[in-house]
């Protein structure tokens, strides 16, 4: 079950992130935006119940965590935005940079972010006895 849940998980955010290079928003609407908003709502839609059943599984397990996964949900929302402001302001030269700059940016905080909270709370013991990592 976590195998599955983990490929459900890399298939939402594959989608999305082809969704964001493929068809960005900006050159798409006017051609395919039917495409556009039906790929993002079947990620999100994949995405969703499973980021609900984690953050119920670390509330569960390790209720102390959801404040430092929150810090790291808010810093990943302003990465993956600050590219697009500096592109408003004319210092990212081209809408494709800027995509794979912030796609870049929040896959470093994931990869980040993973393993500072398997670093931290791995050592806890989990209330019924299961491994965290």
């Amino acid at each position: 079950m976590k195998r599955a849940r983990k490929g459900l998980l890399i298939f939402a955010w594959s989608l999305w992130s082809i969704v964001a290079i493929v068809f960005p928003p900006a050159l798409a609407y006017f051609r395919t935006p039917s495409i556009v908003v039906l790929l993002t709502l079947l990620s999100a839609l994949i995405a969703a119940p499973l980021g609900l059943y984690g953050a119920l599984e670390i509330y569960r397990r390790f209720s102390r965590a959801l404040v430092v996964i929150g810090v790291i949900a808010v810093s990943e929302a302003i990465l993956f935005l600050l590219p697009y402001i500096l592109w408003t302001q004319g210092t990212v030269p081209h809408w494709g940079t800027t995509t794979l700059f912030a796609l870049f940016l929040v896959g470093a905080t994931v990869f980040a972010g993973d393993r500072y909270l398997r670093q931290t709370f791995s050592t806890a013991p989990a209330p019924d006895g299961e491994s965290v990592a």
